[in-house]
């Protein structure tokens, strides 16, 4: 797939299998739903399931298209007779915000990872602007060089008060996870570095609430 592709319309799907239905639900995707999908121009960023958070029973998944029209007639993908299979689903349409994701969508092998967090923020219209600037510029250049790799963010496409805000990082385990979550960053003698620590303490003030989901790669 080239580069100068664009993709404008991202969509989430929460799917909440029965028990125990992981695997029947990932050979329907690989011999059904996803060649139906790519057939209309869907191309599938990521399929996760719960690890913490989450059941592993819910699959979240992210699928991206160049406009509305593709999107719309993707949906014949998902008419098929799984009433034994899926409990529910609850699908948005998501737009893209900053930088992410990477042009490319089909992720190359040095950005998968083990792990992946998927973080919904609240926060107020007021600071949206700067909750992506901190994440931007604080937070994602700190968490890159340890090896974690920021997939994409997005907001809703309708428009809602206050905004919520998805973010996906991958990570190469849950150990890598905690590290970057729990451990203390010092000042130091180094103007770049004291730029992003600040902007990544603000960013948690800006904050109203937040869910973070733990999962892994259903494929």
């Amino acid at each position: 797939m080239g580069g100068n592709e664009i993709f404008m319309v991202t969509e989430e799907r929460i799917i909440t299998l029965k028990k125990n239905g992981v695997e029947e639900f990932l050979t329907l995707s690989k011999s059904s739903i996803w060649p139906s999908l790519r057939s209309t121009g869907g191309k599938v960023l990521c399929l996760l399931k719960g690890l913490v958070g989450d059941t592993s029973d819910t699959l979240i998944q992210l699928t991206v298209f160049k406009n509305f029209d593709e999107w719309q007639t993707s949906q014949g993908a998902w008419v098929i007779d799984n009433d034994d299979l899926v409990q529910r689903q609850n699908v948005r349409l998501l737009r893209t915000l900053g930088t992410r994701p990477n042009p490319d969508i089909i992720l190359p092998p040095e950005k998968r990872r083990l792990i992946y967090q998927y973080k919904i923020d609240i926060v107020s219209p007021a600071n949206f602007s700067e909750f992506i600037l901190c994440n931007e510029e604080g937070v994602w250049p700190e968490i890159e060089k340890e090896g974690a790799s920021v997939l994409g963010m997005w907001t809703p496409s309708s428009t809602t008060t206050p905004v919520e805000i998805v973010t996906l990082t991958g990570y190469e385990s849950v150990s890598q996870w905690e590290k970057l979550h729990f451990i203390d960053m010092p000042m130091k003698e180094n103007d770049i570095w004291n730029r992003e620590l600040q902007l990544m303490e603000r960013l948690e003030s800006l904050t109203l609430t937040r869910k973070l989901s733990l999962m892994i790669s259903a494929e």
